[in-house]
């Protein structure tokens, strides 16, 4: 037995003299490959937008927080980098983190600059690669005015101010429009960017006709506020007898657009002359044009003769009407006669017409059709802005009625709008 235990005692002995060096086993950790963009279906199709070079994502600032350690501890630690100076790869310690992107701070109101902002969680595992794709996506709201043309004829002064409400002891923003930001066309490039705050909005201004003040006769409140919000104020003049009820709110999904209606006013109106609006009512008014005759002078029957005229009714035609001269109606009444059986009281027949009502007459159309004869009517006139009417057809008829004679077609249309267009068509029928 003691034989057996002599050896052991030696070893012990023989390691209780030598000198011996604690080596540490390094720590396990665990890699982020991490990647920033901003979302592309904000306002980057908004014109005000597209040169602006504030936003670059390369200072965006990144916010990593140790949430736990990999056995559930809590963790305090934390870093911060911008997007340009975080390492392409970065080591941590295995557990989980959160991580936020934020863009630049900057005052409440920037005229061409949204913020942006991300949040995410992730867990590092160690010796692995955890890749991390993080979008911003815009946490304040965009504000533009739209005045109308109406308002700007109405108005040489005006002030368009929104006050956002921001609460929680943060002074209220206000931002004003004036007639100095908008240029002759009535557009602007001034667009504010708001964090999410109820607005209000009060229009003032001098009218053009007399220098009187107007406004609007309370703030109007817009309460309905999100990120991502384009809220487009439309600013328009109410004048009295109008419609009072005229906010109207219109939400697109994909864009967040919102637009306000405004009305300033409640005063009478007095009517501003406008030679475009002189303009645009000539251009409704019904018209007619013979390209090969343009100023309807009396032409000569020949085998040749061109007699087709364009028609224009912007307000649709409604009803058309040829009417002739006494010495052609004879031939026009037989094209509205019909044969039917007369009673004794001479009822059950159609009057023959001195007319061509082209839209209405049944008995005309057979009648044209039955001597091979065309004339554009019913639904071909009826409704439509424009017909290519052409009486080519009928005009060398004239020469086997009249002869020696001028034949006049007086062309009668009104539209919907029950304007009005008369023209007389001469048509000269020489000697045989």
């Amino acid at each position: 037995m003691k034989k057996i235990l002599l050896p052991f005692f030696a070893a012990l002995t023989v390691l209780a003299g030598c000198n011996h060096e604690l080596v540490s086993i390094p720590e396990r950790v665990g890699e982020l490959s991490l990647s920033v963009e901003c979302g592309d279906s904000d306002y980057s199709d908004k014109p005000m937008l597209k040169s602006d070079e504030s936003q670059d994502i390369s200072d965006f600032v990144i916010v990593i927080n140790k949430l736990t350690d990999e056995y559930g501890e809590a963790s305090t630690k934390t870093w911060e980098y911008t997007v340009g100076t975080f390492p392409q790869v970065h080591e941590f310690a295995p557990g989980n983190y959160d991580i936020t992107v934020t863009s630049p701070k900057s005052d409440n109101v920037s005229y061409a600059a949204p913020a942006y902002s991300a949040y995410e969680t992730f867990t590092i595992i160690a010796d692995k690669v955890t890749v991390l794709d993080v979008v911003c996506t815009i946490t304040n709201m965009m504000i533009s005015v739209a005045p109308t043309e109406n308002f700007f004829r109405q108005f040489t002064e005006f002030n368009i101010t929104v006050t956002s409400e921001s609460g929680n002891g943060v002074a209220p923003v206000t931002v004003v429009w004036t007639q100095d930001d908008f240029n002759p066309e009535g557009k602007t490039d001034k667009v504010v960017f708001l964090d999410v705050a109820p607005l209000s909005v009060m229009v003032t201004g001098k009218r053009a006709i007399d220098g009187s003040d107007a406004r609007l006769d309370q703030p109007f409140q817009i309460t309905k506020v999100a990120a991502k919000d384009h809220h487009i104020l439309n600013v328009d003049v109410q004048f009295v007898g109008q419609l009072q009820s005229a906010i109207s709110i219109r939400l697109d999904g994909t864009l967040n657009e919102q637009e306000s209606d405004l009305l300033v006013g409640g005063f009478e109106e007095i009517p501003i002359p406008d030679e475009d609006e002189e303009q645009e009512e000539e251009n409704v008014l019904p018209r007619m044009v013979w390209a090969a005759n343009p100023d309807f002078q009396t032409l000569t029957i020949t085998e040749e003769l061109d007699v087709n005229i364009d028609i224009y009714a912007p307000r649709k035609i409604e009803t058309f009407v040829v009417r002739v001269s006494e010495n052609f109606e004879e031939f026009v009444k037989v094209l509205t006669d019909v044969d039917t059986e007369v009673e004794p009281d001479g009822s059950g027949r159609q009057p023959n017409r001195n007319y061509m009502d082209l839209i209405n007459d049944q008995v005309l159309f057979s009648n044209l059709a039955d001597l091979g004869l065309y004339l554009p009517h019913g639904s071909e006139i009826l409704g439509k802005d424009y017909v290519a009417f052409s009486l080519s057809s009928l005009v060398p008829l004239i020469s086997t009625v009249v002869e020696d004679e001028s034949v006049t077609f007086t062309l009668e249309l009104t539209d919907r709008d029950k304007n009005k267009l008369v023209q007389d068509i001469t048509f000269y029928s020489p000697k045989k």
